[in-house]
Parts: C-alpha cells; structure tokens; sequence
C-alpha cells in the first residue's frame, strides 16, 4: 500500500519524505520490523520506542512514526504525529482496508462480566447460524483460529489484522472485549462498532487511570471517539 493511502483520513500529522513510498507491513516493536515496514515509535511507561529507531532502519523499515520531530540527517520518510497512537490505529485500520466495516462489530467494556458476554452472545450467534468470532481476556478465537491472549485488547495493529483474517473466514460478527487501557492508549480507534456495551464499574486498574473520574472518561470512550459505521 502506498503511504499516501494508508494516511488517508489520519489527522494531525506532519509529513516529510515520499508519499508513494510502499509499505508493506505496520510494526510497534522494533524487533518485528521486515523490509518496507513502517515502524511506529510509541512511547510506552518503561521505554520511548524513539530508542529502537536504528535497530527498526536495520531491520529494513522505509518509513518511521513518532511524536518527535525528524532526527538531523535522518533520510528515510518520516511522520510526525501530534497523536502517534491514534495515528497508528488509523493507518492500521487503512493497510488491512476496513476490515470492521465489513462485519457486525460488538465493544464490550466494564470492570466486570466482558468476558462473560462475549460467551453468551457467541452461543446466540451460534445458535441463529451466524460465524463469530471473540477477542477478549481468555483468548481471540474464530472459525480456523484459538490463541491465548497475551492482553485483553491487542494493539490496533494486531487487532486490525486479526479482523482482516477473521473476514476471511467468513466471520459474520466480532465480539471485542475492549479495556480501559485499550481505550485510553487508542487502540480501538478505526473501528466501526455496530453496538458498544457497558457492564459496571467498580474500583479496579487505579494504579493505571489514578481516580475513578478518570477511569470512567476512558470507559467513556467507547461511546463517543470511535469511528462508525460508515453509510
């Protein structure tokens, strides 16, 4: 895909270098970089993946996305992002071309009980006939696909792909358990939910979100920062 096309509609970035440049892949993790990557350098609660952006040139990524500006003498393409994260969810949701807008797509979000409905509305699904598919706590699973979950929502770009591969299959709905921590760090973000459900919330994950206040604004999210169903 043509960097022009996998910035299309992403906000608030500055570009510099070659818009035709070919990307063929989205990698967080300077480890997973592969020739004509782009490499997006998050800044995360230990270490700023701006530190890993020589071991991503050696690994063969063509373009780099980060908050910072270009680096002197730096001579690959390079976006600027005033939001890296929601940057990075958008391009994702663009490189596996919408996969959400092509299914039903259910966010569940709540301190408690995600897991629980995303069972129950996968044996209703089941039972009307319908292939769906779940990425939450326990596991992601769908019609060829059942693997631990290493996080309760992936990062946008695994999510995106996961999505992608699952239409493939022929999934008719995904239910997505979507966390607090997802929603606050845009990981969510390009994706077209059909409905979004609230189970509770109680005092949980506040050596992340600090007060409670803060907590339900991530919640919050859900509901009202997140792209729709396209008409």
């Amino acid at each position: 895909m043509k960097l022009k096309d996998l910035l299309e509609g992403v906000p608030r970035v500055r570009f510099n270098g070659n818009e035709r440049e070919e990307i063929q892949g989205i990698a967080y993790s300077s480890k997973d970089v592969q020739p004509d990557f782009l490499f997006a350098a998050l800044k995360g609660e230990k270490k700023n993946g701006f530190e890993f952006i020589d071991e991503a040139l050696l690994n063969g990524a063509t373009a780099f996305l980060s908050e910072k500006p270009k680096p002197k003498n730096f001579e690959k393409t390079w976006l600027q992002a005033s939001d890296a994260r929601e940057a990075l969810a958008l391009c994702s949701a663009n490189f596996y071309s919408q996969p959400s807008q092509k299914m039903k797509v259910v966010g569940i979000t709540g301190t408690k009980g995600k897991t629980t409905i995303t069972y129950l509305l996968e044996e209703i699904l089941k039972k009307s006939h319908l292939l769906p598919a779940v990425i939450g706590t326990i596991s992601y699973r769908g019609p060829s696909l059942k693997i631990s979950a290493e996080r309760t929502t992936p990062e946008a770009p695994d999510l995106q792909r996961m999505l992608a591969e699952m239409l493939a299959q022929g999934v008719t709905h995904c239910l997505i358990e979507v966390s607090s921590h997802a929603l606050d760090l845009r990981r969510v973000l390009g994706i077209g939910f059909d409905i979004a459900l609230f189970t509770n919330l109680s005092g949980d994950h506040l050596d992340y979100h600090h007060t409670m206040e803060n907590y339900f604004e991530a919640k919050k999210r859900l509901f009202f920062l997140n792209h729709k169903k396209k008409n």
